[in-house]
């Protein structure tokens, strides 16, 4: 009994049919890593944003902080000088 030749088309075929499935997955695996590592690296460029905005904000912080310090030290200032005017009127 002789093998038609059409039996070994749809063998080889199949066989095609089977590589190119497997290319399709390892491509799509490779797409997969690919897609987790930009959310990661988007990821950590947010967390560098908000580290820069707070630590932005503790600038400001400090800055008013500082401000209010002077605004106290002149406040003492004015007091020291206008009770020593005090004194000597």
């Amino acid at each position: 009994m002789k093998t038609s030749p059409s039996v070994y088309l749809n063998v080889t075929s199949c066989i095609v049919n089977a590589i190119a499935y497997i290319v399709n997955a390892i491509a799509c695996i490779v797409n997969a890593i690919a897609y987790i590592v930009n959310a990661m690296a988007c990821i950590v460029n947010v967390m560098a944003y908000i580290v820069n905005v707070m630590a932005y904000i503790v600038n400001v912080m400090a800055c008013i902080v500082n401000a209010m310090a002077c605004i106290v030290k002149s406040r003492q200032t004015s007091a020291v000088l206008y009770w020593c005017m005090e004194l000597t009127h």
